[in-house]
């Protein structure tokens, strides 16, 4: 009984770990999306502060 809980709760640990790292993934590709595209665009001030606030938010994201 007490070994068949173990298994359960690491099995759901790993699944839990491996779904939050589905979810950094797919942050860290929004972010990168939305920076080349508003790069892509004529630069002006508010879309400058936008790509550094976006910037710092991938940076944290990727440590």
């Amino acid at each position: 009984m007490w070994e068949q809980l173990r298994l359960n709760h690491y099995q759901f640990q790993r699944e839990r770990l491996l779904r939050q790292q589905q979810v950094n993934v797919r942050r860290i590709h929004d972010l990168e999306r939305k920076i080349e595209r508003l790069q892509a665009m004529p630069s002006n001030e508010g879309r400058s502060k936008t790509i550094a606030h976006l910037s710092k938010r991938l940076v944290a994201a990727l440590t």
